[in-house]
């Protein structure tokens, strides 16, 4: 894998100074200063993988006693234990009798009458131990060297040690004597031997590992820019900060900047009094301060902005790409993202953006879509139906599908729809980023190649050494980077030991009526099990037997089905018609020339059908599902689809399609028995009035208010007729996640409809796709004289409609 960074040319001024022809390569001295500009250079960031001790021995468990074994699988201290910790230092703990004790590597207490309540890692010659219900250290010997004293403690070198003592951190050597006292509001952690800290829980500073306050706990806000170099913050109003740097101890840059960002290393820009400006480290300015906004990338070519247009200039200030943009990005390599047309009410850019190079010229056409940049050589695409197209940096489509544009849920348990962390797509974490694309996931590199195949219904970001956790159906595997399986889908669950770098395997215990999860080996970098785990084989996914389920219940149904009675119903304005009975739907498409059968059995599948047979002409499609999954597929030629190397999953689209035909024919009957469709009909019709008279101005603009907050954008609007009265209410938001949308219609001084699309995480009706899919959809709300009569939700293309 191969990472670009950009040179740094050393005489930023000497460009864009000439424009005269060279008749040997007939292109200007300009030109060729700007290629100069974006020569790169390939950095190796390949993975180290992690190297493990041979010897290394590992906790075991056998029988409901725990011991330890060798890479052999031999116990080399044998399972008399209630527990035990892995090994550090050669030494570990162990619990018997309900106590904790120490032991060495050859299995010896180090002390047969040393007793605790608690044992951490060794680290150093220390192991810090519990009694009660604080914490002190003993030698390797089981001599005390640390009093009881403490609410935590953790070793972080020799002679630094961190406690926490009456809810404040502070740090103490191995004598037991202190640093610095603990009057800190949060866990002092060390990066390149200093931490930020915090006293009151507002004044922020920074200490040494001699506990000295180099930068006094005084300001809002510390960033460390270097060993040397700190950028400071102190509040000024609501929701305002201005900025300084302390240098070398000193405050060189005062707090009077809303803005400090390096730039090429040694220059500056900053932003005060709304205009924007370059200085170098020593206060010297190099660009003044006359530019409503500056944006840098990783080139000196510096997107601007000058009344109410957007260009790019040099250092000089000389233009070299005209103001011509409604907004403009930083460039970043060769290539910037540009924009044009207003701002899209529920985004913070605006509507229709582009790709240029450094000459101006267009790479992607300006269109009503979102570009960003994945990467130096990797751009995303997304439009407003939620879809992402990713590109390489010469605008070259990677590949043709529609990735998800939402991250969604997977759940750990596809019976109880229970939610593990979101996934976050298109976000790089060590060389790797997640997408997904109809409920499925996989990964890519950064140059847009899909690595892991888009089939599994978790992952976790790709770790350091190039692994990760997968998840497909309810087990669990790790995969590598390049998409192999090297410990196959199986398990239970897999743990991380973040202590000792390495993975733990998991499976119920069948025999606990508790179905404890219990250890089944451990698994190193290499690939290597360490234990003698049944699931070095691990057991797959039963779908013999789940089909022979399916089975049966089709042929329940279908003999039931004979004697029921079906409802019809016709789609209005289609060709669609629809027969139904409490346990089986046939549909007809005579447009598209398909026929479909829905079986159900709440048993087999309560979040919709569990059998569906699909006919095309001469074509057949039959998909089966276990709760929510497809477990298999038969296509048209009869042949076995693998769904784990599919890179469409055809459930999704098959279960949509039934639900929306259940929920036509469910929200007809629900229309006819209370009249509600007279009752919209006149509401939206009133809205159609309102909405029409606020476009002629007759309804006039009444408070009205926008605001930001970080990358979140607000927009708040009301409108009122002649005599002041509230007709609609509008409020808005967005930012890069995605917006969100309220808007209200009054009629006498009543809501009469109200309309929301966020993000309402609510999956208590155990659909499918609250696990595929994000939680957004759309809320419309019926009122009569203030009273809710009914509500519309659509989601994922299905409307509802629930009565009050």
């Amino acid at each position: 894998m191969k990472k670009y960074l950009l040179i740094c040319i050393a005489f930023p001024f000497l460009l864009f100074i000439s424009c005269k022809k060279s008749p040997e390569t007939n292109k200007t001295e300009e030109v060729k200063a700007i290629e100069n500009i974006i020569e790169l250079v390939d950095e190796d960031t390949s993975f180290v993988l992690k190297k493990f001790n041979t010897e290394q021995i590992w906790p075991y468990n056998r029988n409901g006693r725990w011991g330890y074994i060798n890479n052999a699988d031999e116990f080399v201290i044998k399972p008399i234990f209630d527990g035990c910790g892995f090994f550090a230092e050669g030494f570990a703990w162990v619990k018997i009798n309900g106590s904790y004790k120490i032991i060495n590597s050859k299995g010896d207490y180090i002390s047969e009458s040393a007793t605790f309540d608690a044992v951490g890692k060794a680290k150093d010659g220390i192991i810090p131990t519990k009694k009660g219900k604080l914490w002190g250290a003993v030698d390797t010997t089981a001599n005390q060297i640390i009093d009881y004293n403490y609410e935590e403690l953790k070793v972080l070198e020799k002679d630094l040690i961190l406690i926490r003592k009456n809810r404040k951190w502070g740090l103490i050597n191995s004598n037991g004597n202190d640093i610095c006292l603990p009057v800190y509001d949060k866990e002092i952690i060390f990066k390149d031997d200093l931490s930020i800290v915090s006293r009151n829980y507002s004044d922020v500073g920074i200490i040494n590992k001699l506990g000295k306050e180099i930068v006094k706990c005084q300001y809002d806000n510390v960033e460390i820019l270097n060993d040397s170099i700190f950028k400071i913050a102190i509040k000024q109003g609501y929701n305002k900060r201005v900025f300084g740097l302390i240098i070398n101890g000193k405050v060189k840059f005062p707090e009077e900047y809303s803005r400090i960002e390096f730039f090429h290393d040694s220059l500056l820009l900053l932003t005060k009094d709304s205009l924007s400006g370059i200085l170098n480290m020593k206060g010297d300015t190099i660009l003044p301060f006359k530019y409503n906004d500056l944006k840098a990338g990783n080139t000196n070519l510096l997107a601007a902005k000058a009344g109410e247009k957007w260009g790019y200039i040099n250092l000089n200030s000389d233009t070299i790409i005209d103001f011509q943009f409604s907004e403009a990005d930083a460039f970043k390599g060769e290539l910037a993202i540009v924009y044009r047309g207003p701002h899209d009410r529920y985004n913070s850019k605006p509507e229709n953006s582009s790709l240029i190079n450094y000459k101006g010229e267009t790479i992607l056409p300006f269109e009503n879509t979102n570009l960003k940049f994945l990467s130096n050589n990797l751009l995303m695409r997304s439009r407003y139906n939620y879809s992402i197209n990713l590109f390489n940096k010469n605008g070259i489509s990677i590949d043709s599908i529609n990735y998800d544009s939402d991250q969604f849920n997977s759940p750990s348990d596809v019976i109880t729809g229970y939610f593990e962390d979101p996934i976050e797509f298109y976000k790089f974490i060590n060389g790797f980023a997640i997408i997904g694309h109809n409920g499925r996931v996989g990964m890519i590199n950064e140059a847009g190649e899909i690595v892991i195949p888009l089939k599994y219904h978790h992952l976790e970001p790709m770790n350091e050494y190039g692994y990760t956790k997968a998840q497909y159906l309810d087990k669990y595997g790790i995969i590598d980077s390049e998409g192999n399986e090297i410990v196959a889908i199986g398990y239970d669950n897999i743990g991380y030991d973040d202590e000792f770098g390495l993975f733990y395997l998991q499976k119920l215990d069948d025999t606990n009526p508790k179905k404890k999860l219990i250890n089944e080996g451990y698994w190193k970098y290499d690939g290597e099990l360490l234990s003698d785990s049944p699931l070095k084989t691990a057991t797959k996914y039963d779908l013999e037997n789940q089909i022979s389920k399916i089975r049966q219940a089709y042929s329940r149904i279908e003999n039931e089905s004979r004697k029921a009675k079906f409802s019809t119903y016709e789609i209005p304005n289609s060709n669609i018609s629809i027969k139904e009975n409490y346990n089986k739907m046939i549909v007809n498409d005579k447009n598209k020339g398909l026929r479909y059968e829905y079986f159900f059995d709440s048993s087999l599948n309560k979040y919709g059908p569990f059998f569906i047979f699909k006919v095309e002409g001469s074509k057949e499609n039959r998909y089966y599902f276990d709760h929510g999954r497809i477990i298999r597929w038969l296509d048209e030629e009869k042949k076995d689809r693998l769904i784990s190397d599919a890179i469409y999953s055809p459930e999704h689209e098959e279960h949509f399609r039934a639900r929306e035909f259940k929920a036509i024919i469910a929200n007809k009957d629900i229309r006819e028995k209370y009249g509600l469709d007279i009752i919209k009909t006149n509401i939206d019709s009133l809205c159609e009035l309102i909405t029409s008279n606020i476009a002629k101005g007759i309804y006039k603009k009444g408070d009205s208010k926008s605001r930001s907050i970080g990358e979140y954008q607000t927009t708040n609007e009301t409108y009122v007729d002649s005599l002041q009265n509230i007709m609609y209410k509008l409020d808005a938001g967005s930012d890069e996640g995605g917006s969100s949308k309220l808007e209200e219609f009054y009629y006498n001084g009543e809501i009469i409809r109200e309309y929301s699309n966020k993000n309402y995480y609510d999956n208590s009706d155990n659909l499918p796709e609250a696990q595929w899919l994000s939680g957004q959809y759309a809320l419309t709300k019926y009122y009569d004289k203030g009273d809710l009569i009914f509500t519309e939700k659509e989601k994922n293309r299905v409307m509802t409609v629930l009565k009050n």
